[in-house]
């Protein structure tokens, strides 16, 4: 392979990995290499040893391997600038240390990706155990929350230049109520912050932070292993640091979790919400809405003609009071021929919405919208000015 730059390796088995390693021999200007999807396979038997590849610099590795050689990986270590890796800790007390003296050693390290599958309930480590990224600008985690907790305040880099990504999930370690806010607003701490001591009992820090912060919360949840629901709340901006915070949970928890995003961080500062896949339970949307005062931007998408007639009800008055104020703007997206955001009952929304001189002024219509094209001109008889944008996605 003496002139190959990138090598993608999908699907085989150990036997022919070895053999084309073997034959590969030299790689002298080989800089990035991917592993996917390849059962059975390990760094330990994955030889990369058995290619002379000086010039190594990105690592791919989506297969959830285990174990992990780490020592294996440790002579690339000093070139390296990516890092992506799926694996499972079997025993987090040795591997997870080994994990973090591995990564010690990446001084050059710019993006980091790590998806962990942690079996059982993960202990601590030890507090001189840590990994010193010092180039680090992209960081995205996904385990199951406490290791993350545990993971997050190892990996020393400067939060305020990087954008980091944390998927926490409740996969068999469901947090009770009084712990779930402590949980949220350190996860918030440690993935922002270059402060790794706070313990997440007090909001001052995370309101703090929140002030300063481009920041995306989201909450997925699953019904078995499939991803069903999703919904994001949005203080973005262009300006680093960007944080993103995605909390995976079973569906009937959704609106416990909705509740405790709204108690733990100041939503107030939430400038868009994102509504994706199907609609939550109502009572969980109205009492969000009522905690999103700054709210400028709905994004409706993958949501079935019904369940949006639920999600445009939520933003409907209530006693004399308005959900999400300062809402201006509406964006639909629909789902190949099966179904799309209904304008019919957002123009009914509209109508009841400007009972309390709040007006929506502008709807975006993109992809997959047809089936509502003839329900527009009923929205922009109210003065709305209606996009239509097919090719948004």
């Amino acid at each position: 392979m003496p002139r190959t730059r990138d090598m993608w390796i999908a699907k085989v088995t150990v036997e022919n990995m070895t053999s084309l390693m073997t034959a590969a021999g030299s790689a002298p200007i080989l800089e990035t290499i991917h592993f996917i999807n390849t059962p059975g396979v390990n760094l330990q038997i994955i030889p990369l040893k058995l290619i002379e590849c000086p010039l190594l610099k990105r690592i791919h590795i989506r297969c959830f391997l285990s174990p992990f050689d780490w020592v294996g990986i440790r002579p690339f270590a000093p070139n390296l600038v990516a890092l992506e890796l799926a694996i499972a800790i079997r025993c987090f007390s040795i591997e997870a240390p080994e994990m973090l003296r591995a990564l010690n050693g990446m001084h050059k390290l710019e993006t980091l990706n790590l998806s962990l599958i942690v079996p059982k309930f993960p202990a601590d480590l030890d507090a001189d155990v840590i990994a010193t990224l010092p180039t680090l600008r992209y960081v995205e985690v996904l385990a199951d929350f406490h290791t993350c907790l545990i993971l997050l305040p190892r990996l020393v880099f400067d939060r305020t230049c990087a954008r980091v990504k944390v998927t926490a999930s409740e996969i068999g370690f469901a947090l009770d109520d009084d712990a779930m806010q402590n949980a949220l607003r350190r996860l918030v701490a440690l993935g922002a912050s270059n402060d790794l001591t706070f313990d997440g009992t007090t909001a001052d820090v995370v309101h703090a932070i929140f002030s300063q912060l481009s920041a995306s919360f989201s909450i997925a949840t699953y019904d078995k292993v499939s991803t069903d629901c999703s919904l994001e709340l949005s203080r973005r901006t262009q300006a680093l640091p960007c944080f993103e915070l995605v909390y995976s949970t079973v569906s009937t928890r959704a609106g416990q979790v909705v509740t405790h995003f709204a108690e733990a961080f100041p939503m107030s500062s939430v400038t868009s919400i994102y509504i994706g896949t199907c609609a939550f339970v109502p009572n969980t949307l109205r009492d969000l809405f009522f905690h999103v005062n700054s709210v400028k931007t709905l994004e409706v998408v993958d949501v079935s003609r019904e369940d949006s007639r639920a999600v445009f009800a939520t933003l409907e008055p209530s006693d004399q009071q308005l959900p999400a104020p300062q809402l201006q703007k509406i964006i639909i997206k629909g789902f190949g021929s099966d179904g799309c955001p209904s304008l019919e009952a957002l123009r009914e929304c509209m109508v009841h919405r400007r009972e309390l001189e709040c007006r929506i002024a502008n709807v975006i219509c993109g992809r997959d919208c047809d089936a509502v094209v003839n329900e527009a001109e009923s929205v922009r008889e109210l003065g709305v000015q209606v996009d239509w944008l097919p090719y948004l996605d």
